[in-house]
């Protein structure tokens, strides 16, 4: 398999997003809480560069999710359950009031969630703390979802929300 072909690489041909997040290991809960100082988790999520999300048609995301200090049944625990690990498309209504403070109000809503397709545990770069969920969408009415704005009055947007719950029973 080529791993730059599906994503699983950076490169020219995927789109990556990634961030570090805020975690406070527990003493209960899992190996990431034995007393060593250990990385942030992380996650990345990449889309093909010349993927157009058209609506109510398929849509490819690789979501890579990073936990140093976990176990590989820790981390297929975690990526496996949808509780654990949310992906959905949630659209954006942003609307400006021009009567002198050009104040926003947003309104947001889910339109869909993603339809796991895929864990790949074997072409990661850190087979033990890293595993890459490729999932996809069919989300939005068909013919009827777009992103489009008018300049300072008006904006809708569409985006990609990853929720990941590291302690067991917590709700994403």
């Amino acid at each position: 398999m080529d791993a730059k072909r599906f994503g699983l690489e950076s490169n020219d041909k995927w789109r990556t997003s990634s961030a570090h997040l805020l975690y406070t290991p527990s003493s209960s809960s899992s190996s990431a809480s034995k007393g060593r100082t250990i990385a942030p988790p992380e996650l990345s999520v990449s889309i093909p560069r010349t993927a157009q999300a058209v609506a109510y048609s398929c849509f490819p995301v690789n979501v890579t999710v990073r936990l140093p200090g976990f176990s590989q049944e820790e981390m297929d625990a975690i990526v496996s359950n949808p509780e654990r690990l949310s992906i959905t498309m949630i659209k954006r209504t942003t609307l400006v009031a021009n009567n002198g403070g050009g104040q926003k109000s947003s309104h947001v809503v889910g339109i869909g969630s993603a339809q796991q397709q895929q864990i790949e545990k074997e072409l990661v770069k850190r087979p033990g703390e890293e595993r890459i969920v490729r999932v996809w969408f069919k989300a939005g009415t068909k013919y009827g979802e777009a992103s489009w704005r008018i300049n300072n009055l008006i904006e809708v947007q569409y985006f990609i929300r990853v929720v990941l719950s590291l302690q067991n029973g917590q709700q994403p």
